[in-house]
């Protein structure tokens, strides 16, 4: 009897083995096995030490000590995004559980900071029950959005997210950041000039919220936002809306590369977003002259060609971005290049175009430089004459103090007086030709005045 219940239970080993390692291996390799076979060896030792007392006495508590065991490792190695939630406590729990049996859903993992898919680190089954919790391990400002295969199953709060049944991230990762991108388009002006224009451009996922005026206009497009007002998922730095972010991951799509190609590759939805924002700029920038890159909109004082092209573009796309779930902050042109070989391309009427416009510019530019010469000799006839007026009210002041005291005096006198005022005037002045002259014409006086040597 006793070898009968032993071949039972050898048989039930193998073969609970056997359905383990053929139903986990391919996924898991041979953890489920050795995590089977470890406890029949705790059973087996309490067996041999005591038989039935031995399992009652040893062998259950070193499974509980090895729950124990396995329960704090839990909460270190699997991530958290509230690590006080006692749901996701128990998760925590369960996921790892299970791991060390190879029954589980599939790890995934978002790489980096700035990454825009999830990637699949730990292989799992998506079949199994839906009481075995999956994961998504991703950073505090990213969203993954899951999917059942056909549509979205939900949005989750940002952060690490346990997956259910037959769940798996949705193509594409929201980052809750503020996106600053730079980037070149090719452009050519309403007046056929072609060049590359740098823009700058500033966006991010709404989470603003939305009053009355704007639920009305945006649900007209979207019957989906009139429930968006609120932002009703996630707390701390990044609150969502799971109806803003849901419409945005459905714009994420799959483009093909070339037409009649196989290879085709993802459009994640700052892409769009920047394509939209590219095509407006396009429309705003294609209306103007190559002039008027820099040139404020009817020269009026105060006024800059940067803001105004800025609002214009913002103003082209701000609607249709919100309707998305995306608010644009700002889009600017920073810069742009004027390719001389391009020009030379051209035909005679571009070229000719291109000559009016630099024959504008220098007009421009002799008229300024003539107005700035004509200012300069106005300045200097001004200050000329104020010297000479500042010259004869001193000569003027000298001879009313000379004659004062003696009225008598000889005019030797006053002239020798009179020529030492006007060199003390020169010792003030300046070095330069002109006070060297000066300097040598009152010496020539002194020889040939009445006083001689003196």
């Amino acid at each position: 009897m006793i070898l009968l219940i032993a071949f039972a239970l050898f048989l039930f080993f193998i073969m609970g083995g056997a359905f383990i390692g053929l139903s986990t291996f391919e996924k898991c390799g041979p953890r489920g096995l050795i995590t089977y076979c470890l406890h029949w060896l705790i059973f087996l030792v309490g067996w041999l030490f005591g038989k039935w007392l031995g399992i009652y006495f040893l062998s259950l508590p070193l499974l509980l000590f090895y729950y124990y065991f396995l329960f704090h490792i839990a909460l270190v190695v699997v991530p958290a995004s509230e690590p006080g939630n006692f749901k996701e406590w128990f998760q925590r729990m369960a996921y790892f559980f299970w791991y060390t049996w190879g029954i589980h859903y599939p790890g995934w993992v978002v790489a980096s900071s700035t990454a825009r898919v999830a990637e699949n680190r730990i292989k799992g089954s998506q079949f199994n029950p839906s009481t075995i919790p999956g994961l998504v391990w991703a950073n505090s400002h990213q969203v993954v959005g899951l999917t059942t295969g056909i549509s979205f199953s939900r949005i989750p709060a940002p952060g690490t997210v346990f997956t259910g049944a037959f769940e798996s991230p949705f193509n594409g990762i929201v980052d809750l950041r503020t996106q600053l991108r730079t980037f070149w388009i090719d452009l050519v002006s309403s007046d056929g000039i072609p060049y590359k224009a740098l823009l700058f451009t500033s966006f991010g996922v709404d989470r603003d919220r939305w009053d009355r005026g704007t639920i009305n206009r945006l649900k007209r497009e979207d019957r989906l936002l009139k429930d968006a007002r609120e932002l009703d998922c996630g707390e701390g730095s990044y609150p969502i809306s799971t109806l803003r972010v849901r419409t945005l991951l459905s714009t994420t799509g799959i483009r093909t590369n070339d037409i009649g190609s196989a290879k085709s590759a993802t459009t994640y939805w700052d892409e769009l977003v920047m394509y939209q924002i590219e095509k407006a700029a396009s429309e705003v920038l294609s209306q103007r002259r190559f002039d008027a890159l820099w040139l404020p909109p009817d020269d009026h004082a105060g006024s800059s060609a940067a803001d105004d092209i800025a609002g214009a573009i913002k103003d082209q796309c701000f609607f249709d971005l919100l309707c998305r779930g995306v608010r644009l902050f700002s889009c600017r042109l920073v810069n742009f290049e004027f390719s001389r070989e391009k020009v030379q391309e051209l035909g005679e009427v571009e070229r000719q175009q291109i000559a009016a416009w630099q024959a504008d510019w220098q007009r421009d530019t002799m008229e300024v430089r003539a107005q700035g010469k004509a200012e300069a000799e106005l300045l200097r006839q001004e200050a000329r004459s104020f010297a000479y007026a500042n010259l004869l009210t001193a000569v003027a002041e000298g001879l009313q103090e000379t004659q004062f005291p003696n009225p008598d005096l000889p005019r030797s006198v006053i002239a020798m007086r009179f020529i030492g005022a006007l060199e003390e005037m020169l010792q003030q002045q300046p070095e330069g030709d002109e006070k060297s002259e000066a300097t040598a014409s009152m010496k020539t006086l002194r020889r040939f005045s009445p006083e001689g040597n003196l």
